[in-house]
């Protein structure tokens, strides 16, 4: 797949850290299970993994990815 398009975070910024962990603070992670891939249309600017909660708590069991792109 990466010979066809370019991991927008792997392009930016390189955090490889977890993307998922199923509500638990303690979580252990396994690897990085959430991407954004872009063709060569579209040109990576910035990307970052969104750890925080809101009042103690996560939205999703998964971090909520956002990603700057230039079209």
């Amino acid at each position: 797949m990466t010979s066809y398009f370019t991991d927008v975070n792997m392009a930016t910024v390189g955090d490889t850290g977890e993307t998922f962990h199923g509500y638990y603070h303690g979580y252990e992670p396994i690897e990085q299970v959430d991407y954004c891939f872009a063709d060569g249309k579209v040109v990576p600017k910035d990307s970052e993994i969104m750890r925080n909660t809101f009042n103690g708590k996560y939205i999703s069991d998964h971090y909520a990815l956002k990603f700057a792109l230039e079209f």
